[in-house]
């Protein structure tokens, strides 16, 4: 259908009686005593049509739009109601003198009721692998192969940028330290530091 680019309700209606309209008689099979009202009434109907079908499209590309809207608003209440590992945020600061000791507080309540002792003990003693290397016996080579698959792990995961950065550029200075550098038991002194610390 032919878009009308303007109104022909604020136009002017011709006189289609006179002879330079004749053609447009002739193609609409208008006699010459009724042509007027007859071609102002089609073309006010093809706009009001054109209008209508304007109105619809916008309305139904409204309705779309809304409806996509509450689809997007659906998906981020889904993602904020998951339950996300939760981490503490990190800052720059130094190394602690003093690490703080956390535990649960049923394991006080257990104290409390006699059924737990406290006892500390080696966490390598305690892998329920028996293909686990203590930490201690790792060689450096193993322990920087091991330090290149775990940031890659981590970053499969999706650990907070923030924890990724300090996890890598404490690693790497754990390379680069000036103990790595003594040949004869830097590198191994270094492993067993970190094995105690951890």
């Amino acid at each position: 259908m032919l878009h009308l680019a303007i109104n022909p309700h604020l136009l002017v209606c011709p006189n289609y009686a006179l002879p330079n309209f004749k053609a447009v008689r002739q193609l609409n099979y208008f006699s010459d005593e009724e042509p007027a009202a007859t071609i102002q009434y089609l073309d006010h109907a093809a706009w009001n049509a054109q209008v209508t079908a304007d109105t619809e499209a916008a309305a139904d590309a409204k309705h779309n739009h809304l409806k996509q809207l509450a689809a997007n608003q659906v998906e981020v209440e889904k993602e904020l109601n998951k339950k996300w590992l939760k981490l503490l945020p990190l800052n720059d600061s130094g190394m602690p003198s003093i690490f703080p000791v956390h535990s649960p507080l049923y394991a006080f309540h257990k104290l409390e009721l006699i059924k737990y002792g406290l006892a500390l003990q080696a966490v390598s003693s305690v892998c329920t692998s028996c293909k686990v290397i203590p930490d201690a016996d790792l060689s450096w080579d193993q322990f920087s192969s091991a330090r290149t698959v775990y940031i890659s792990k981590i970053q499969c995961t999706k650990w907070p940028t923030a924890l990724t950065k300090q996890t890598a550029s404490f690693l790497f200075a754990l390379e680069n330290h000036p103990m790595a550098c003594i040949t004869d038991y830097g590198k191994w002194c270094q492993g067993t530091i970190q094995d105690i610390r951890t």
